[in-house]
C-alpha cells in the first residue's frame, strides 16, 4: 500500500493548523521571523511535493539517479514536520511580544538629518563594493569545486573583497526608505537588481528587494502586504527561475547587447517546481538515506566550527581546511547531490538525527524570537529599523541553506554596513533626533515608573488628559465622556504630544 499520498495529506494539515494557529495569534505578522519560515516550509514541503507527485515529475531522481524507498520518503516528510513545530514553538516562545508600531511622523521627518551620514558611508563603502561587482566573473573563475566535501573555495581572489558586493544591499534598501521610496531613492536599488542578476547571482536580488518592502510596509504601518506586493512577489520568484535558468545571459544581452562571457548555466534547472531551487524536500530524503546507515556516524555539530576559520582569507591561510575545520561525516563514497541545499531540518539530521532536528530547529527559533523581541520592545529609532530590516532578509537564503555560515557571511556586510553608518553620524555629531528625544524622557521615565516606555507613557498621557477634560466638559454643560469601545481597546495606542 502506497502510504506517501496520505503522508502529503498530513503534512499539509499540520501546515494549515499550525499556520491558522500562530494567524490568530497578537503576534503575527509580516515582520516575525516564523511568517517568513512559514512561508519557506510550505513552498518547499507541502505544494511543491503535492504537485511533483500530481505531475509525476521525477526530474531530480532521474538527473542524479538517486531512487529513495517510501519509507525514507515517509521519514524525510516526518522530519520536515518536526522542524517545523520545534522551529515554530521555540520563536512563538521567546518571541510573543505583539507588535507596535512606534515610529511617528517625527522619525519619518528625522531621517532627513540622517541622510549626509548615510550618502558618506555610501560614498566610502560604494566603489569598493560596485568592484567586487563588476569583478564577479573574474572571482568565479578563481573558483574551484571540491567534489569530496561539497564546499566551492576561493583559489586565488580574495573572499572578503568578492563579497563585499553585498553591502549594495542594505545601501540601495536603506537609501529607498530614507527617500520615502521615490524614483530618485529606487534608481540604486533598481540598478543592483539589474547588474547582480546580470551575473546570474540571485539570492542578493531576493534579499534586497524583501528588505526593501519590509521597510516600506513598515513604513506605512501596514501588518501585511498588500495585494499588489503578493502580485509583485509571484513575478519575483519566476524572475528568480529564469534568471538561475540562463545565468542572466538574457539580461546581458538586453544591457550590453552580445556577450562573450559565459557564466555557465544549469542544464538541471528545467521549470519552476522541477528543478534543484527549491527541492528541498528530495534534498532531505537524500541525507536521511545517506546519515548515517552511509556515513556511519552523525555530525554532532561540529561543523559549526567553520565560523572561526571562514573569516581567514585563504591567501593568509594556504592550509586552511576546505568547509568546516572538523569533519565526521565523509560524503566521498557516496553519489552525491551536488549543488543541494539541506534546509534546517536536512542540517539538524545529518548532526544528531531526530534530536538534531528537534535542537537545531529549536534552537534557530528561539533565537530569531529573541531578536524579534529585542526589535519590537526597542525604541524603534531609525537605526533599530535599518538593522533590523537588514537582518530579517537574510533568512530569505539562510533558512534554505540551514547553516550558521551563512548568516554569519551576510551578517558581516549587511549589518556592517548599518554600523559604519551609525558610527558616521556619531562622528559628524549627527543624532537620531527621535532617539534624543526618548532619551531625555527617559529619567522622568524612570522617577514617574514609566516601564516600559513608551506604552506606560501612553497610558499615563491618556489618563492625565482624560483628568482635565471632565472640569471642562461640566463647565461647557457636555455629557459624560464616551466609554471607549470594546472592540478598540487592543488597536495600536496614538503616540502622546512630546
Amino acid at each position: 500500500m502506497n502510504d506517501y499520498p496520505l503522508a502529503l495529506l498530513l503534512t499539509a494539515l499540520v501546515f494549515v493548523l499550525t499556520t491558522y494557529w500562530y494567524g490568530r495569534s497578537r503576534y503575527a505578522s509580516i515582520y516575525h521571523p516564523v511568517t517568513m519560515y512559514l512561508a519557506f516550509h510550505g513552498f518547499v514541503f507541502v505544494i511543491r511535493p503535492i504537485y511533483t507527485y500530481l505531475a509525476g515529475d521525477h526530474f531530480i531522481y532521474l538527473n542524479f539517479g538517486f531512487f529513495p524507498s517510501e519509507s525514507t520518503k515517509l521519514t524525510a516528510l516526518a522530519i520536515a514536520n518536526v522542524g517545523l513545530l520545534a522551529f515554530v514553538l521555540a520563536c512563538v516562545k521567546t518571541g510573543s511580544a505583539p507588535l507596535a508600531f512606534k515610529q511617528d511622523a517625527r522619525d519619518a521627518r528625522s531621517r532627513a538629518h540622517l541622510i549626509q551620514p548615510f550618502l558618506l558611508v555610501a560614498l566610502i563603502l560604494g566603489p569598493l563594493a560596485i568592484y567586487s561587482l563588476i569583478s564577479t566573473g573574474e572571482s568565479w573563475s578563481t573558483m574551484r569545486f571540491d567534489r569530496a566535501t561539497g564546499t566551492t573555495i576561493n583559489t586565488a581572489a580574495n573572499g572578503w573583497v568578492s563579497d563585499a558586493q553585498q553591502m549594495l544591499v542594505p545601501l540601495a534598501a536603506v537609501f529607498a526608505w530614507l527617500l520615502r521610496f521615490r524614483l530618485l531613492g529606487l534608481l540604486p536599488l533598481i540598478a543592483f537588481v539589474l547588474a547582480r542578476a546580470g551575473t546570474g547571482g540571485r539570492g542578493p536580488v531576493v534579499v534586497v528587494c524583501v528588505g526593501a518592502g519590509l521597510l516600506w510596509l513598515f513604513d506605512r504601518r501596514r501588518r501585511w502586504p498588500t495585494g499588489r506586493m503578493l502580485v509583485l512577489a509571484v513575478l519575483l520568484l519566476l524572475a528568480f527561475h529564469a534568471v538561475g535558468a540562463d545565468r542572466g545571459a538574457s539580461i546581458r544581452t538586453t544591457l550590453y547587447g552580445e556577450q562573450t562571457i559565459d557564466f555557465g548555466s544549469d542544464p538541471r534547472n528545467s521549470g519552476l517546481l522541477s528543478g534543484m531551487d527549491f527541492a528541498n524536500l528530495e534534498f532531505l530524503e537524500w541525507i536521511v538515506d545517506t546519515v548515517p546507515d552511509k556515513t556511519g556516524t552523525y555530525g554532532y555539530f561540529v561543523d559549526n566550527l567553520q565560523v572561526f576559520t571562514e573569516p581567514i582569507p585563504r591567501k593568509l591561510w594556504p592550509g586552511k581546511p576546505i568547509g568546516a575545520p572538523i569533519k565526521l561525516l565523509d560524503f566521498s563514497s557516496q553519489k552525491r547531490i551536488y549543488g543541494m541545499t539541506a534546509s534546517l531540518p536536512g542540517v539538524g539530521w545529518m548532526q544528531l538525527g531526530l534530536w538534531g532536528v528537534i535542537l537545531w530547529c529549536g534552537l534557530w527559533g528561539a533565537g530569531l524570537g529573541y531578536v524579534y523581541s529585542r526589535f519590537v520592545r526597542s525604541k524603534q529609532g531609525n537605526f533599530e529599523v535599518a538593522a533590523y530590516f537588514a537582518f530579517l532578509p537574510i533568512f530569505v537564503i539562510a533558512y534554505r541553506d540551514g547553516v550558521v555560515i551563512t548568516v554569519l557571511k551576510n551578517s558581516v556586510f549587511y549589518l556592517g554596513t548599518i554600523a559604519a553608518w551609525v558610527a558616521a553620524a556619531r562622528v559628524m555629531g549627527v543624532r537620531d533626533p527621535a532617539s534624543a528625544r526618548r532619551a531625555a524622557l527617559a529619567p522622568r521615565a524612570r522617577r514617574e515608573g514609566w516601564a516600559p516606555w513608551p506604552e506606560a507613557a501612553v497610558r499615563a498621557a491618556r489618563a492625565a488628559a482624560a483628568a482635565a477634560a471632565v472640569p471642562r466638559a461640566r463647565r461647557r454643560g457636555d455629557a459624560t465622556p464616551q466609554i471607549v469601545p470594546r472592540a478598540w481597546r487592543h488597536r495600536d495606542p496614538a503616540r502622546p504630544a512630546e
